[in-house]
């Protein structure tokens, strides 16, 4: 059987050029980003037109956090995708909250927490939802409440947002059953509004979610520990950069790094200029939502573009409760240079924990499970 290999040979067309011009057509769907447009809209102009900004932003997060983790699946399984997102965003939220409140015991609750929201990779169609729910956590984490009360108007506020996307989506699909239904009574070819649904993922292998959701808890604990030290405003993004560019497999991750570190640095360009040139709240929320709806449109068709417009994205959501510009911008660079190194120093840390004698010899079915992952375009 041998052992597993190690990391593939790179180059420069495999680490920088492939995955920056991946592209599929096949995965654009532009009708989920108009619908996650018009109901992001609403939380944003509860925003930018109330006093309560705070929790219209928590609002449009979670909102967004639970439309993300759709992808190419078919409705049934969108619908469990939507409810499992919708309590474990919540849940993500309060736990980093805690987590926020307990000084330095926080970087070990911060890798045992981070690890928790991976392992629910085991769940085949959920690795966005384990993402998501992660990045909940470390909004937690920034947030710093104290108080319970504050902790449990936060949640709710987040569940808000997740029941509000879950409304957005059963309503989506009753307009796309109505329109193949319609097309039947009469016989006419209905305009195609939803995609060919995608298979469900095959079952991965456990060993290999175990290491990587080490790997992960490892790595965003280190990451927070740096960006603290380093006195980086936000410091909470080193977490998020490192669950989202942890892959499994040191190349996937490599690729994914690249994608990112490139994607927001751009994205952050962008972001920060408008941040500094817009004039009206209306110019704002227009944006916001302009920017959700190509977000979610490319999320599955490609890597460097979505991520082109998540930045700006956060950073525009962000200036509604802030007014911080390029602080904000140089901020999320550097958090994410200081993440997706430590997430490269995770991958080799899942590999290397995959390589120990009770982990080293895996099935032939585990092994062709490994490879098939690591071969996955980066999402």
């Amino acid at each position: 059987m041998g052992e597993l290999p190690g990391p593939a040979p790179a180059t420069f067309e495999t680490v920088v050029v492939d995955p920056l011009v991946q592209f599929d057509r096949s995965g654009i769907d532009w009708f989920s980003g108009v619908v996650v447009a018009a109901f992001v809209s609403v939380p944003v102009a509860i925003a930018l037109g109330t006093g309560y900004a705070t929790a219209g932003v928590l609002v449009a997060l979670g909102t967004l956090n639970v439309f993300l983790g759709q992808g190419l699946l078919g409705f049934r399984a969108r619908s469990r995708v939507a409810f499992l997102a919708l309590g474990l965003n919540t849940v993500g939220i309060v736990v980093g909250s805690v987590v926020a409140t307990t000084g330095a015991v926080a970087f070990p609750l911060i890798a045992v927490s981070i690890a928790g929201f991976e392992l629910v990779n085991l769940v085949p169609y959920a690795r966005v939802v384990g993402l998501t729910a992660g990045a909940m956590f470390a909004i937690g984490i920034g947030l710093s409440h104290t108080n319970p009360v504050a902790i449990g108007q936060t949640a709710e506020l987040v569940l808000a947002g997740g029941a509000w996307a879950l409304a957005g989506i059963f309503l989506q699909q009753a307009w796309i059953v109505n329109r193949r239904d319609h097309a039947r009574r009469t016989g006419r070819p209905s305009f195609r509004w939803g995609r060919p649904d995608a298979a469900l993922p095959s079952r991965p292998d456990a060993r290999v979610v175990l290491a990587t959701a080490i790997a992960a808890g490892v790595a965003s604990a280190a990451a927070f520990a740096a960006g603290a030290h380093l006195g980086v405003d936000r410091d909470y993004w080193t977490i998020l950069t490192v669950i989202v560019v942890l892959q499994v497999g040191f190349m996937a991750t490599l690729n994914s790094a690249v994608v990112r570190m490139i994607g927001t640095v751009a994205g952050a360009a962008i972001g920060g200029l408008l941040l500094i040139s817009l004039t009206g709240a209306w110019e704002l929320g227009v944006l916001i939502a302009l920017l959700a709806a190509i977000t979610i449109t490319l999320r599955s068709a490609s890597p460097s573009l979505y991520v082109l417009s998540l930045t700006p994205w956060v950073l525009l959501i962000l200036g509604i409760t802030s007014d911080t510009g390029w602080v904000t911008a140089e901020a999320r660079v550097l958090a994410t240079l200081i993440g997706g190194g430590f997430a490269l120093a995770g991958a080799l840390l899942a590999w290397s924990i995959l390589r120990l004698p009770w982990s080293a010899r895996p099935s032939p079915d585990a092994r062709s499970s490994l490879n098939a992952r690591q071969s996955e375009p980066v999402r």
